[in-house]
């Protein structure tokens, strides 16, 4: 019971994180570029989790690691760090926070699916109505924003990230069954998108006229989304997809509150978001529920 709850307790770590990145980005992309904002992932990720791995004490593991746990965790770093995150930066851009961060959170659905038909994880019935009320939630705000947006290329992109990010999701769970060493996993990854660092090289001359507001967002967005990714990884290490999914059905609600207070003027409250991130948080308290009964 106490893994559960740290589990949780990483698992909503995660999304606050994530949902802080979706906004900063935001502001980031809106003048710069998104090869820009994954490169920055890129860049402060490497050193970030080599070093939490060394204080971790998994740095044994990493210098005499299994094949097939590096080999899953370097195919979920292709996936998630260059294809989904790219995929996920450019939906903002296009869309705006408060419209992709919904329509992505759909890789929910797909991951619990996966998690479910490839990893065996089982769903009782507490769990089973929370896993509901919180698709249908993030269904819910799905549609009413998908009326509004007028850049349909922004929504494809977007849920096209959604399968990529429930795939690698799905990955790091059974990377982390073999060897709970989640630090280690994160810096393999991160290793495996060390191609966007070119990035820098190829848009230098773009890169100088940005402005230092705009660079300094850039910057915070790669500091938020590695952190956010390091508390996922410790969540999947000691719950299922099944409970870590739900989860993140909090994020519309968490963007919705952080782009208020930071990037107002880009984004609004709606009556139908307000209706599905209380069904949204209705279904996550049941799915949390479900691991004390």
């Amino acid at each position: 019971m106490i893994d559960f709850t740290y589990g949780v307790l990483a698992g909503v770590t995660s999304s606050i994180l994530f949902s802080l990145n979706t906004v900063i980005t935001r502001r980031g992309v809106y003048e710069g570029n998104v090869f820009e904002a994954v490169a920055y992932a890129t860049l402060f990720g490497i050193p970030m989790f080599l070093i939490s791995a060394y204080l971790t004490g998994e740095i044994n593991f990493l210098l005499n690691p299994d094949p097939t746990f590096t080999l899953i965790f370097f195919l979920a770093g292709l996936l998630h760090f260059i294809l989904g995150r790219y995929l996920y930066y450019k939906s903002i851009h296009l869309s705006g926070a408060t419209i992709a961060t919904p329509i992505v959170t759909l890789t929910q659905v797909f991951a619990v699916l996966f998690a479910i038909i490839l990893l065996n994880e089982t769903v009782n019935l507490i769990k089973g109505l929370g896993i509901l009320l919180a698709l249908s939630g993030i269904t819910y705000i799905s549609l009413s924003n998908l009326k509004n947006v007028k850049y349909f290329k922004g929504i494809a992109i977007g849920i096209a990230s959604t399968l990529v990010f429930a795939a690698s999701t799905n990955l790091v769970r059974y990377g982390l069954s073999l060897a709970p060493y989640p630090h280690t996993g994160l810096f393999i990854s991160y290793v495996a998108s060390a191609p966007t660092l070119l990035s820098f090289k190829l848009h230098r001359d773009r890169m100088n006229k940005l402005s230092s507001e705009t660079r300094k967002y850039l910057v915070y967005s790669g500091i938020t989304v590695n952190l956010g990714q390091m508390f996922r990884y410790i969540a999947l290490a000691f719950i299922g997809v099944t409970i870590l999914s739900p989860l993140y059905g909090l994020m519309p609600l968490e963007v919705l509150l952080l782009s208020y207070i930071i990037i107002r003027k880009y984004e609004r409250l709606t009556k139908d978001v307000i209706i599905s991130n209380v069904i949204v948080t209705l279904g996550v308290m049941l799915v949390i529920l479900s691991g004390y009964v």
